[in-house]
């Protein structure tokens, strides 16, 4: 057996620490002691050198405080002198709350203190982690279970936490166990101002049956909560469900359901046979404005029929024409606007009833001239009315309209010096 260090070497006596390295051939770090130290001192050679007592106190000083440190402790203290710093994997002790815990480097070339938890990994002992966990102190935590010598009353479990019983073989064992059966114990301890101990114990088995009791003083029985699993789910399902209820089609009942693939065949349809019958339809857009397309999917065909938010104003869009009618925010029978051309030769067209005004100015060519209209009217033109540009002379001479259609009326003048006359044509 290795010797048990007790000292380190010159703890108090002269030391001196040779440096890195030395051109004249003393003791140095990088070569250690060089041959000039095999000369006899005698030989008159002056490159024989003596055995400094100062540096060899130093550097066995240097090996028992390290061979000390492993003996009693283990592993080496961090220090952030380490050249290079730790590789990954490396293993030091430091401090955390005025105790030495191991830790253990998580990078190459660590350099980081020990306190960066993202450098430095603690490494937690078993009793660390049975304090973290709330297990009972001084118990036998064989196979990571719950201790088998625990009485059938649980007053001995002081501290709060989880206990596990992670086999059937511990929980055959554990005689105060609701049942036989692996799970998980749950502990919760508090004390009143009035000195009363209150407990509560909840045990969930790997089958999901719950068991809980309390303790006030004294210990209660248990007493199960629940139970869940899959048949006991279907079960509660097939008891409250009755798929007789369920429908394949619509009707008046108010207890009956029907089928999701009724849902997708009659409601969801886009020709759905179904009128929809409701006494109010509200739509709101989730942004933005709201609008309803009619004969074709998001603005790729029909008319939109919209609300915009902006302007606070309801108007109909043709798709197909890209044309917009604007509802007028004031009270009436809606009508299409009247348009009109206020050109020498122009029209007026009413929105509302298509009346069609005509004007323009001719002049005679011949005893009959034909006008044409600036366009032809849609159904019927009802008169042409017609006034001389000025009365002299010739220019008393009759003036009147011949054949009169659509598109174009005559124009009827005998005297050739007559003047130009002014017409005007009413017609829808």
């Amino acid at each position: 057996m290795a010797t048990l260090l007790e000292y380190i070497f010159a703890s108090i006596g002269d030391k001196r620490n040779p440096p890195a390295t030395d051109p004249t051939g003393a003791v140095n770090w990088e070569r250690g002691y060089t041959p000039n130290y095999e000369e006899d001192l005698n030989s008159g050679d002056d490159s024989a050198k003596a055995v400094e007592r100062d540096v060899m106190n130093y550097l066995f000083s240097v090996i028992t405080e390290n061979i000390i440190q492993y003996q009693r402790l283990g592993l080496p203290d961090w220090d952030a002198k380490t050249p290079n710093g730790y590789s990954k994997g490396a293993i030091v002790l430091g401090e955390r709350n005025g105790e030495k815990i191991a830790f253990r480097s998580l990078t190459d070339n660590n350099t980081a203190p020990i306190t960066a938890t993202s450098s430095w990994d603690e490494i937690w002992t078993a009793s660390t982690i049975y304090n973290l966990i709330g297990w009972p102190i001084n118990k036998n935590y064989a196979n990571s279970a719950i201790p088998g010598n625990i009485p059938n009353n649980i007053p001995v479990i002081e501290k709060n936490g989880l206990y596990i019983s992670a086999t059937q073989e511990n929980a055959d064992t554990l005689l105060w166990l609701p049942e036989k059966t692996p799970g998980i114990l749950e502990v919760r301890t508090w004390k009143s101002p009035d000195g009363n101990i209150y407990k509560l114990n909840r045990y969930l088995t790997k089958d999901g049956v719950i068991y809980s009791r309390g303790y006030t003083n004294e210990q209660t029985q248990w007493r199960k909560s629940s139970s869940f699993n899959d048949s006991d789910i279907q079960n509660a399902l097939n008891s409250k469900f009755n798929k007789n209820d369920v429908v394949q089609s619509l009707g008046s009942s108010t207890t009956q359901v029907i089928s999701q693939k009724t849902s997708t065949d009659l409601l969801a349809k886009k020709d759905s046979p179904e009128t929809l019958r409701c006494g109010r339809l509200n739509i709101l857009p989730s942004t933005g404005d709201t609008i309803l397309n009619i004969g074709g999917i998001n603005g790729s065909a029909g008319i939109e029929i919209g609300y915009v938010t902006k302007t606070k104003q309801s108007q109909i869009h043709d798709v197909g024409s890209g044309t917009t009618l604007l509802i007028p925010q004031v009270n009436g029978t809606l009508g299409l606007r009247n348009t009109a051309n206020n050109s020498a030769s122009g029209h007026w067209i009413c929105g509302d009833t298509g009346i069609i005004f005509q004007w323009g100015f001719l002049r005679r060519k011949d005893a009959i001239t034909r006008i044409d209209f600036p366009f032809a009217f849609p159904n019927k033109c009802f008169n042409v009315q017609l006034t001389l540009e000025r009365i002299d002379g010739a220019n008393a001479s009759n003036i009147s309209v011949g054949q009169l259609t659509n598109s174009y009326f005559e124009y009827r003048a005998s005297s050739p010096d007559l003047a130009g006359a002014f017409w005007f044509a009413i017609g829808w």
